[in-house]
């Protein structure tokens, strides 16, 4: 079964999902790795024809996030990736009705959210309030 795991990793990269995982269980009783499960994670920024960024990442580290403040092209989409080893949420905090919010971001796992209308889009951790940060759709 190996064409599965060329097949998975290639449907990936071509997603314009940014954090997406795929597991593979070898269904063949013998040889190497028999019976094993190979967890495949690919995390990437799309850059479409003519240069617009489609994907951005935001890593959430040491209790901040790497870039607070970003611009970003109506239909991009964001990605929090939560690398630290506490859970965190990233919530809207502008005026008006609420336009994202995360849940509890587990260590290790991602939340994504796609901008289609210009403005700015200002976001704080709910759990811990000194992190905060903003989008910027233009």
């Amino acid at each position: 079964m190996k064409h599965a795991g060329i097949i998975c990793i290639l449907v990936l990269c071509f997603s314009t999902v940014l954090s997406a995982g795929c597991t593979i269980q070898h269904d063949n009783p013998t040889g190497p790795g028999a019976g094993s499960t190979v967890a495949v994670t690919i995390l990437q920024t799309v850059s479409p024809p003519g240069g617009a960024e489609t994907t951005v990442i935001i890593r959430i580290k040491d209790n901040s996030f790497d870039s607070p403040i970003i611009t970003i092209h109506p239909g991009a989409t964001v990605v929090w990736v939560n690398e630290d080893p506490v859970a965190h949420r990233v919530t809207y905090t502008g005026e008006g009705d609420t336009r994202f919010d995360s849940q509890s971001i587990q260590p290790g796992t991602a939340f994504s959210n796609t901008f289609m209308e210009a403005g700015r889009y200002d976001y704080a951790d709910s759990t811990h309030s000194n992190m905060r940060g903003a989008i910027i759709v233009a």
